[in-house]
């Protein structure tokens, strides 16, 4: 077994790893330079047994890195790609002089429609369940489109 900061994890973690910290610490975050790595939800699930004091945090890739760690007992798991398209959009609508409370209104509608699609192509394993949440579908068909006038200044 490895010893590294002065702890036996019962983990073999060489110098070609990239760890760092405490292996003791109360948190341990989880991030993956390659996100098609076959091995993920394996590494993770090292890392959950073997710091087990630890709340483990992940940050995933995109969609299907985050369905292939469902079930973990993660305390977080972030998508990279998707939180990175969220900024950028709410950046975009400011920029093209959307109010304040339309971009939180916009930005809450497309965070609960990305959710439940996430949860239909979680639950089905089809990446295509639930395209017509996604904007580019356009309007629910139970939700009538936004008046023009509150679109901007």
């Amino acid at each position: 077994m490895a010893e590294r900061h002065g702890h036996d994890t019962g983990l073999v973690i060489t110098d070609h790893d990239h760890v760092q910290g405490a292996a003791a610490a109360p948190v341990t975050l989880v991030e993956y330079g390659d996100f098609e790595c076959p091995y993920s939800r394996e590494a993770v699930k090292t890392v959950l047994r073997t710091f087990p004091q630890a709340s483990v945090m992940v940050r995933a890739y995109d969609r299907r890195h985050l369905i292939e760690l469902r079930g973990l007992d993660l305390v977080l798991a972030e998508r990279e790609l998707f939180e990175g398209a969220v900024l950028m959009g709410k950046a975009a609508l400011r920029a093209s002089g959307i109010m304040p409370g339309e971009i939180d209104r916009v930005e809450r509608e497309y965070r609960l429609r990305d959710c439940e699609r996430l949860e239909r192509q979680a639950e089905t394993g089809d990446l295509h369940a639930g395209e017509e949440r996604s904007f580019a579908a356009g309007p629910l068909p139970d939700e009538p489109p936004e008046p023009a006038s509150s679109q901007s200044r």
